[in-house]
């Protein structure tokens, strides 16, 4: 397990991030309003869990659902949320890795557009080549591919 972690900071560490995605949200504020989410939705038997957060609050990683990775990081645990990574951790897990990805991007970008124009540019951009994606208001948004065929998405800030 630690291998893949530090494999997944190793990849999470790009883009080379200078700017916060939203100001004033730090990785801890970011995994607690993800938390709550999730939990709004827990009903399908999906929630996060396994959050691990460095001691410094530069970095957080959970689970959602079980196959489902969410990395984010930031320069300090005062400073804002630099960059956030999902990951699908199971091929047969399309559908929650997507889910994930929708959670992530109606927390960061609540304003962008509806929640069904938002899936329909996720699902868009995971059918796609990889490094396709889409801006919103204030995130970037590129999706790529693992060995295994996994999906990945990187948020940075616009």
């Amino acid at each position: 397990m630690r291998f893949r972690i530090s494999i997944m900071v190793s990849l999470f560490a790009w883009p080379a991030a200078a700017a916060p995605i939203q100001e004033g949200l730090t990785v801890s504020e970011f995994f607690s309003r993800l938390e709550e989410l999730a939990a709004e939705l827990a009903e399908g038997g999906m929630d996060l869990n396994r959050v691990h957060c460095a001691e410094d609050g530069t970095l957080c990683q959970a689970f959602y659902g079980s196959s489902t990775l969410v990395i984010a990081s930031g320069p300090s645990g005062d400073a804002g949320m630099e960059t956030v990574a999902v990951t699908q951790e199971l091929a047969c897990e399309t559908n929650d890795f997507w889910l994930t990805s929708a959670l992530v991007v109606e927390l960061l970008e609540p304003d962008f557009l509806t929640i069904p124009e938002q899936s329909e540019l996720i699902l868009d951009a995971m059918k796609g080549p990889s490094g396709g994606g889409f801006s919103g208001n204030v995130g970037k948004y590129v999706f790529d591919r693992r060995e295994g065929n996994l999906s990945v998405m990187y948020v940075s800030a616009k």
